[in-house]
This record gives structure tokens, sequence and C-alpha cells, in this order.
């Protein structure tokens, strides 16, 4: 099932300010669209920053799986040629698995 995760494991609760690290995932929402690369993954945030020049202050801090963070955008991001934007059920494709569900639960908390 999309929600079997084991052994991984999703804490969204709030842990105070938290600043994104160079290895956390990014989503970027946009008309029921969300932003993936050519691997059709989610972005990284060194990916996010070098490309779009997005700052901490504009990430939102909403979850975790393990030691993974994932950060919502809400500043303007347009698509280049190595990222896109795809339909939300793109969510349930993504690999690993645990990423498609922290994504979508992250779509929830982000909406």
């Amino acid at each position: 099932m999309f929600q079997d995760i084991a052994p991984h494991r999703l804490d969204n609760q709030f842990h105070g300010p938290r600043t994104p690290r160079f290895d956390d995932f990014v989503v970027v929402y946009h008309d029921q669209h969300v932003l993936l690369d050519q691997a059709q993954t989610l972005p990284r945030w060194t990916a996010v920053t070098q490309t779009w020049a997005v700052t901490p202050a504009q990430a939102t801090y909403l979850l975790t799986i393990d030691q993974t963070a994932i950060f919502l955008v809400t500043a303007p991001v347009s698509e280049t040629a190595r990222y896109r934007y795809a339909p939300i059920s793109a969510l349930r494709r993504l690999t690993p698995q645990w990423l498609g569900f922290a994504a979508a639960t992250a779509a929830q908390l982000g909406w």
C-alpha cells in the first residue's frame, strides 16, 4: 500500500524553526501541480537555491522522514529544462515509495 513506508518513519510534529539542509526535499505547488525534476522526483534544497535563488526565509518546514526534511516553498518558481510541473497524481509514482507518501502528505499540509 502507498502508506506502507516501513522501516521509514514520518514525523509531522512541529519541533521549532528548522533551516533546510542541502539534501532536504522541497515541494513547490502551482495550480494543483507539483514541481518535479527530469527523474520524476522532488527537487533537493541545494538545487532549488541554485536554480531559483530561493532563501531559507521562503521555506516552511512540513515534515521529516527519518532525518530527511521536506519543506514547502511558496515563492514563484518557473519551469526550466530540468524542472517541470506535473499533476499531483504523479506523487503516487515517485521513487522511493516513502518519498511519494511524504510528498502526498506534504501536499495536504501545504495547500
